[in-house]
């Protein structure tokens, strides 16, 4: 077991708690410009109706000289908790001193995680991410959030596995999986994020888009724990700071909020890593920049290579140019991708390139290799699409080899001629009449083993293939 680098916080004694209790945990990064807002923010989490017996609230707020003057000024990082209305960020209130501290580095954050959970016991946890963030957004190289200043901007880096590994080691020390994080910074309700906090994280609730200075309302946010007396759960919680956050900002440019919910993170990225192999079969015959064009529709106006992932599936599934297997896949992934998005929020109109709503979650599709460091791009193909060269090398089966009822054919052209054969010879399958790019090809009766295809191609000549079926 790792050694606390920070010793358990020195906090008041620790509540009787309800059945129905939550530990509200905000990693208040104002190490920066941001540094008045977090102050603001600061007075909204102690601006609700608090009560120690519903929910406890402990608050790690860093600070940084030249932005902000109030409350004594100071700029080391302190612990507070909060449990007493209207209580001010003064040095008097923190229950801890920490120093200076760097709210860029993910040990700090894992020791503010089990420190809490250590101290302040509950049914619920909520974890929230409070700073600037990016997603491979104009020049910056990586996806991050929480930077401090005063360490030479240093953050922490999702595509890169920090987040990932802070709320791995959290895992490790308390066994707890956080019921929701609310990470309230630019540009962070990505796909990518989804897969580096997934296992350690039940619900995400984040913007795909930039997010106001005054981010959330965390009076709002607090009071719906306080006035359910604990008993509100993490989904209907996150509902509720969506439809507030819309209310809230329904009338400015950065509006976007959404809740997904994690438990169907894996069996979306099923459906659409099938889609995926789709795209690269596509590829090596030349729709790449097809492809990518469609993307392309779905940006947020001015910024750059994140798409609105629904929009993006929806287009694809019934827009019209997709058809045949490619729509019915999209449809297959926009399905399981409805599911995993809960509740989201945006502009009603002229919001993307193609106008429309935010569906919830955005994803990266631009020519950065340090996405491929990425948790998402090591268990699934999407960085391969991204990357790959296209080949002229046509006839790909996928899954292969595959468990499944269907596997799919890709490179076919039209007036070429599918058999498949068993490894003894016996025609299994044939198809003269090929009009799709990507043939789905029924195997649920076919026993475990080698299948051998034939293609007769009057532009490729003679091709053989072979997959098989595993149970």
């Amino acid at each position: 077991m790792r050694k606390l680098a920070v010793i358990i916080f020195v906090l008041s004694a620790v509540a009787a708690f309800s059945a129905n209790s939550w530990t509200v945990m905000v990693f208040l990064n104002g190490d920066n410009n941001l540094e008045s807002y977090a102050v603001d923010d600061f007075l909204e989490i102690s601006g609700s109706e608090i009560d120690s017996s519903v929910a406890s609230i402990v608050v790690q707020f860093d600070r940084i000289s030249g932005y902000d003057t109030r409350y004594d000024n100071w700029t080391t990082a302190k612990i507070f908790n909060v449990h007493s209305k209207s209580m001010a960020p003064s040095s008097s209130n923190a229950s801890s001193d920490l120093g200076e501290v760097n709210m860029g580095s993910p040990e700090v954050l894992s020791d503010f995680i089990i420190n809490s959970i250590v101290s302040f016991p509950a049914d619920r946890y909520a974890l929230v991410l409070w700073d600037h963030g990016n997603s491979w957004y104009r020049s910056m190289k990586a996806l991050d959030i929480s930077i401090d200043d005063t360490n030479g901007y240093d953050s922490i880096s999702v595509g890169g596995g920090e987040l990932r590994n802070a709320l791995a080691s959290a895992f490790e020390v308390t066994e707890k999986v956080l019921d929701i994080m609310l990470i309230d910074a630019c540009l962070s309700q990505t796909l990518t994020l989804s897969g580096e906090v997934q296992g350690y994280v039940s619900y995400v609730l984040a913007s795909e888009d930039f997010v106001p200075g005054e981010g959330l309302d965390y009076t709002e946010f607090l009071n719906h724990i306080f006035s359910s007396s604990g008993a509100i759960g993490a989904e209907s919680l996150g509902t509720a700071a969506v439809t507030d956050y819309w209310t809230d900002y329904m009338l400015g440019p950065d509006n976007t909020f959404s809740l997904l919910n994690l438990s169907y993170f894996t069996p979306f990225m099923t459906e659409f890593e099938t889609l995926t192999q789709q795209f690269i079969a596509m590829s090596s015959y030349g729709y790449r920049k097809f492809v990518i064009e469609t993307l392309e529709s779905f940006v947020f106006d001015g910024y750059e290579k994140n798409a609105d992932l629904g929009g993006f599936l929806e287009e694809v599934s019934t827009g019209g140019d997709y058809t045949g297997t490619t729509a019915e896949l999209a449809g297959a992934a926009l399905e399981a991708y409805g599911n995993m998005v809960v509740s989201a929020s945006g502009h009603l109109k002229d919001y993307y390139a193609s106008g429309g709503d935010a569906t919830g979650v955005t994803i990266y599709f631009g020519n950065d290799t340090s996405y491929s460091a990425s948790r998402l791009s090591t268990l699934y193909s999407w960085d391969d699409f991204l990357f790959s060269e296209a080949e002229k090398n046509p006839y790909a089966f996928f899954p292969n080899p595959s468990g499944e009822e269907y596997v799919y054919l890709g490179g076919l052209l039209n007036g070429d001629i599918l058999s498949i054969y068993t490894i003894d010879g016996e025609l299994l399958y044939f198809n003269d009449r090929i009009t799709d790019l990507v043939e789905k090809i029924d195997i649920k009766d076919y026993p475990s083993g080698v299948y051998v295809a034939l293609i007769v191609s009057p532009e490729n000549g003679i091709v053989h293939r072979k997959f098989a079926k595993v149970r």
